[in-house]
């Protein structure tokens, strides 16, 4: 059985491998992959101390066989200026467009899906703005 190789980007700090989001899925692991990995698109670059070998040992697992890997060098990765991994990459949000305005204090077009990050300014904004109030769990 073949495999494919894949690619290790690496810069004089640090490295990331390429792997498609949906592998990671997979393999049942998205859950255990820390922040320090990156992703663009459908494209996960799993950091090379931890995350690397997260995806390598279950890689190992389900195929039997060791990953097969090219490194690419670069003085400056592109990987570096790509969002932070997270699980959820994309979040349904349908809110009426007036409570938005009145949750970040400004005129705002909202679309019914965003990403994570964006997802996250919102709710950042809204716990700002709403500090002072304390919750009873409801």
């Amino acid at each position: 059985m073949s495999f494919k190789t894949y690619k290790l980007h690496t810069d004089p700090g640090h490295g990331w491998l390429a792997v498609r989001r949906k592998e990671i899925e997979e393999l049942g692991i998205a859950d255990q992959i820390t922040r320090y990995s990156y992703q663009k698109g459908d494209t996960v670059y799993l950091e090379e101390d931890c995350d690397l070998e997260t995806f390598a040992k279950a890689f190992r697992a389900k195929h039997g066989v060791e990953l097969s890997i090219v490194e690419s060098f670069r003085e400056k990765t592109f990987v570096r200026n790509c969002e932070p991994y997270s699980v959820e990459r994309t979040v349904v949000v349908k809110v009426p467009t007036q409570f938005m305005t009145k949750l970040v204090g400004a005129k705002i077009e909202v679309s019914e899906e965003m990403t994570a990050a964006e997802a996250r300014k919102v709710r950042d904004a809204w716990n700002r703005k709403h500090a002072h109030l304390s919750y009873d769990g409801e």
